[in-house]
């Protein structure tokens, strides 16, 4: 039985495109692998995109970083070494956030703002947190330096498609929640 025949003449009926985009063995049968949804025609005109948006997602998220990282209570962390970064949205710790409280208080003064924040730590579904892992079986290590960090770390979307008025509202408002749950900032020794 040819299974990609199969299929292939099915996508013909129905009139949809059906384009074999690779091969797989099946029970030692070579299979078609088919876009037969079309994705691949509305996937391949936008691959001529990926670098500008690569580029206008990195401007914006270093736009954005350099000024939350002017504030003594927001820090973009630098990228790794190997790491290029292609981002649509901005991660950032909170510093000197001591409690859950205050990372929660600083959720909630950006949102009044307009700017939804998710602090990694704090949600029930982030994949980041390692206690959402739930389909690895057995006992969850602890790892406690890892959860410290998760509470205070931050997701911002930030698509590349923001002018910079937008990406100056939004460091704006993650500026100012924090310094509404921090208060003004002192120098050091006063």
């Amino acid at each position: 039985v040819d299974d990609g025949a199969d299929r292939r003449l099915a996508a013909q009926r129905a009139g949809v495109e059906h384009q074999v985009v690779g091969r797989r063995i099946v029970d030692g049968t070579p299979v078609d692998l088919a876009d037969e949804g079309g994705l691949l025609g509305v996937v391949r005109p936008q691959l001529a995109e990926v670098p500008r948006r690569v580029r206008d997602g990195l401007a914006n998220h270093d736009y954005v970083a350099g000024l939350l990282n002017q504030t003594p209570w927001l820090n973009v962390p630098p990228p790794l070494a190997p790491e290029t970064r292609a981002p649509d949205s901005i991660q950032f710790n909170l510093v000197g956030f001591d409690s859950d409280d205050e990372a929660r208080a600083f959720q909630d003064a950006a949102k009044t703002r307009g700017i939804s924040v998710q602090v990694f730590g704090l949600s029930d579904d982030n994949a980041r947190a390692f206690w959402n892992w739930q389909f690895i079986p057995g006992d969850m290590p602890d790892l406690p330096q890892t959860r410290a960090m998760l509470m205070r770390a931050c997701d911002v979307r930030l698509p590349a498609r923001l002018t910079r008025d937008e990406l100056n509202f939004i460091a704006t408002a993650l500026i100012d929640a924090a310094y509404d749950v921090k208060g003004e900032a002192r120098a050091y020794g006063t």
